[in-house]
């Protein structure tokens, strides 16, 4: 009797490992499969973030005649180009490391997700948050510039 009750935790205790495992699985492939989404939002934050950074370009541009900003707003804006400037590197960077190829020349240029290997997108997702995070943050940081800015000229 001792014997069977050895046996039948032992299978038990694969059966659980397995049914663990096929979780895991499934979680993964379902993270795989939101991968364009995923994708897509990211390039969204990334075209917002540079929009904006144009039309502060365009404010600073213009700022030389019409003086709407502070020297230290000035200095803000740069720095947000500069800080968006290195994010966009590491995160080429880091996408060049997984196997997407674009010509970087071309900004109209669609992400091929075909290149991807959706079973690396669990991998990539994380490395990829703290970038998306840190143009959020300088997306907030230039809509603030933009904000003094028209207030300042009305």
């Amino acid at each position: 009797m001792a014997a069977g009750l050895g046996e039948a935790s032992a299978i038990f205790a694969v059966a659980d490992a397995g049914l663990k495992f096929s979780t895991t699985l499934l979680e993964y492939i379902r993270e795989a499969k939101g991968a364009p989404a995923q994708i897509n939002r990211i390039a969204n934050v990334i075209e917002t973030t540079s929009e904006q950074l144009k039309q502060v370009g365009q404010l600073i541009d213009n700022n030389v005649r019409r003086k709407v900003l502070s020297d230290s707003g000035v200095s803000s804006a740069q720095r947000c180009s500069d800080e968006c400037n290195q994010i966009l590197k590491t995160l080429r960077m880091t996408l060049c490391k997984n196997g997407w190829q674009q010509n970087f020349g071309d900004a109209n240029a669609d992400i091929d997700i075909s290149l991807w290997s959706a079973m690396q997108w669990p991998f990539i997702k994380p490395k990829l948050e703290a970038p998306r995070a840190e143009l959020d943050r300088i997306k907030l940081d230039l809509t603030f510039i933009l904000t003094l800015a028209s207030v300042l000229q009305a």
